[in-house]
């Protein structure tokens, strides 16, 4: 009679989850997604997978919670929604075993960042009524503590006929992600003697959508007439 005994001595292992490490997300409820390995080996148990989560940063964690798998295998991607807080402080750890008992073998902390809250405006120029007929509109975006504003994303419309007249949306062609900035058209033409408005619109990196600013008036003082 021959037997033939099989030998794992070595832990599963963790990819890399899904939202990754330190990506933005823009709901606090996240479909989360990690996958678990034993190639080789006995097989990961699924019932000894298990999460934790922490809401300070890493500083102290929840205690233990199931995923109620049900099947083994050498390769087991775990689906889980979880619920998350605004900010950069949650994170979140696995743990499992093998069939054979190696474990439990314990993921390093991911990070999970959550922006809900849009970006907003303040300071817009000019502030008072204008002699120029060329005018530079300005306007400052922030994201206070979130993911910062998508420069990519900001564009300007301008009406020279009130506010349900607005021309198409224009882009300043930035790149990179900041979390306060200043912007400003270029020169535009306004007629003397007239009200016009400018209109905002941008992103943040977490993919909040567009958030629009204000209609913003610009008034241009009539001529100066040479006596």
């Amino acid at each position: 009679a021959s037997a033939s005994v099989f030998y794992d001595v070595n832990m599963p292992t963790f990819s890399i989850p899904r939202p990754g490490p330190g990506e933005w997300v823009n709901d606090n409820t996240v479909n989360y997604e990690i996958t678990i390995l034993d190639l080789s080996g006995s097989g990961v148990r699924g019932r000894t997978v298990e999460y934790s989560i922490s809401y300070d940063g890493g500083k102290s964690y929840s205690a233990w919670e199931p995923t109620n798998l049900r099947r083994d295998g050498e390769q087991i991607t775990v689906k889980v929604f979880l619920n998350f807080r605004e900010g950069q402080d949650n994170f979140i750890k696995w743990r499992a075993m093998d069939v054979s008992g190696n474990g439990y073998a314990q993921s390093q902390p991911y990070q999970v960042k959550v922006d809900t809250v849009p970006l907003s405006y303040k300071g817009a120029t000019p502030t008072e009524p204008v002699g120029s007929t060329y005018v530079k509109c300005g306007i400052t975006l922030t994201d206070g503590k979130g993911s910062g504003i998508d420069a990519s994303t900001i564009q300007y419309a301008i009406s020279h006929n009130g506010v349900s007249n607005y021309g198409p949306w224009e882009s300043l062609e930035m790149t990179g992600s900041r979390s306060d900035i200043f912007v400003s058209t270029p020169p535009i033409y306004f007629d003397p003697d007239t009200l016009n408005y400018v209109k905002w619109r941008a992103k943040d990196v977490a993919g909040n959508g567009y958030t629009y600013s204000m209609d913003i008036p610009i008034e241009i003082l009539p001529q100066r007439m040479n006596h």
